[in-house]
């Protein structure tokens, strides 16, 4: 997987994805301030960098992005950037986003 930015539309679902993450056995989780693009204020910590040591860290980010997505029902906007590539997921199931988040993160 290397390491991904992660970021949410809402600061409350930065805040439990942040909190679900931290702590979890091959995952380190970081919160950055984004870099920001001209124009844009952004907030003061609005990024999530996200290394996972391993397949099944991989598949337990999958998990708890997937739960909180689907606890945001219905729809949302996830974005995940890696090295130059960035996606602006925008869908209203994690089923729908499934597979350009596996196709980035090399997951199942």
């Amino acid at each position: 997987m290397g390491t991904v930015g992660v970021s949410t539309e809402d600061p409350d679902d930065f805040d439990v994805l942040y909190g679900e993450l931290q702590g979890l056995s091959g995952v380190v989780v970081k919160a950055v301030p984004a870099l920001l693009e001209p124009g844009y204020q952004g907030s003061v910590v609005d990024l999530l960098t996200v290394a996972c040591a391993s397949g099944g860290a991989v598949a337990v980010f999958m998990e708890i992005v997937k739960s909180l997505l689907e606890s945001r029902r219905p729809g949302f906007v996830l974005k995940i950037q890696q090295g130059n590539v960035r996606l602006e997921i925008t869908a209203d199931t994690f089923e729908e986003a499934r597979p350009v988040l596996e196709d980035l993160l090399g997951g199942p």
